[in-house]
């Protein structure tokens, strides 16, 4: 694992001096092209990002930091699975996360499979706050949260794997290796399974993290002055064609164009796909994936459907902030279906 400090170097396409940027926005309409920047992000990488198949690191925690269960260390080798979770009070997310991590917790009780929710000081996030947090969560939050007061630990996992937004986990192997790490409610549970049953391949969770790479480099694509619809939507083509079966590469691609600020370069028929996709692969139990599909289906002029799918997100939803962002978009689209 890369260290925290270490100098953050951006790749080529990100780099508006170099020509490597230069050439990528003006890719024509080669196939190869396309591929050739998933392959770059495989290679490549960010300069300051860990990699799966590396040494996890200890939760440093004083023992009176932690709730809800003792201190354990993910860095050991050992029987035991470990969750490592990053979370705040503040966090919308995190919120509605947490009632899914505690499911499973329960659902792998047994199976050697430990859930630490991380979460770092801020001014916003004292430790009186978390403590009263968790208190106040009860058995809503039936597994284990460390306190990291000086960022260390946040350090050795979330800066050296270049992520800023939360939720966000990592699984840890029994040989105490990073696995995975993404969203915790986007095929963790699909990850957990696959290493309990010893089917779980690192090589494929690389191919897919490639391919997330391709998705940032799409948003950069969309973003240019310049901007090239066919050289964006080769990059999009070929993420799809990478992670067609991945409902987490399928969310990220469609929620990535329709967060384009410019609404006019939003690919809204790849947007439609990718949602679709995520949405067949088990995304009707997945909030943040109803949500944007029912963007996606609205923004292409089925407001019917969008209702349809919204009023479940609405229903699923436990989280009072997020349910109410989600009742927003219900109402825009039941004024849109009610005019049709």
């Amino acid at each position: 694992m890369v260290g925290a400090g270490a100098r953050t170097v951006p790749p080529p396409w990100m780099d508006p001096h170099s020509s490597t940027r230069r050439k990528v926005s003006a890719m024509k309409t080669s196939r190869m092209a396309a591929w050739s920047v998933i392959v770059y992000a495989s290679v490549a990488g960010w300069a300051f990002a860990g990699d799966v198949g590396d040494a996890a690191a200890p939760i440093d925690v004083p023992a009176e930091h932690w709730l809800n269960g003792g201190a354990v260390d993910p860095s050991k080798p050992g029987d035991t699975i470990y969750v490592v979770e990053f979370w705040a009070t503040w966090c919308g997310p995190c919120k509605v996360s947490i009632p899914h991590l505690t499911e499973m917790q329960h659902k792998y009780a047994g199976k050697n499979v430990v859930i630490i929710g991380v979460t770092k000081d801020d001014p916003n996030n004292t430790w009186p706050m978390v403590q009263e947090f968790v208190k106040g969560q009860g058995k809503k939050m039936d597994y284990r949260v460390a306190y990291d007061r000086d960022g260390g630990v946040y350090e050795k996992y979330m800066d050296a794997f270049g992520q800023g937004g939360i939720p966000h986990a990592f699984v840890v192997d029994k040989q105490g290796r990073i696995a995975w790490h993404g969203h915790p409610m986007v095929e963790m549970d699909e990850t957990i399974d696959k290493m309990l049953s010893g089917t779980y391949s690192v090589e494929s969770f690389r191919k897919l993290n490639a391919a997330r790479e391709a998705i940032k480099q799409y948003g950069e694509l969309a973003a240019q002055d310049t901007y090239d619809a066919t050289a964006a939507r080769q990059v999009g083509e070929q993420v799809f064609a990478v992670g067609s079966d991945s409902r987490g590469i399928m969310f990220d691609l469609a929620k990535a164009i329709m967060e384009l600020p410019n609404e006019e370069r939003r690919d809204l028929e790849l947007a439609l796909r990718a949602a679709r996709a995520a949405y067949d692969q088990g995304g009707d139990k997945d909030l943040f994936v109803l949500d944007i599909y029912a963007q996606a289906l609205f923004a292409s002029g089925d407001a019917k459907e969008a209702l349809k799918i919204q009023r479940v997100a609405v229903t699923k939803c436990k989280d009072i902030a997020t349910r109410t962002e989600f009742n927003k978009a219900l109402q825009k689209y039941y004024k849109a279906a009610s005019k049709g």
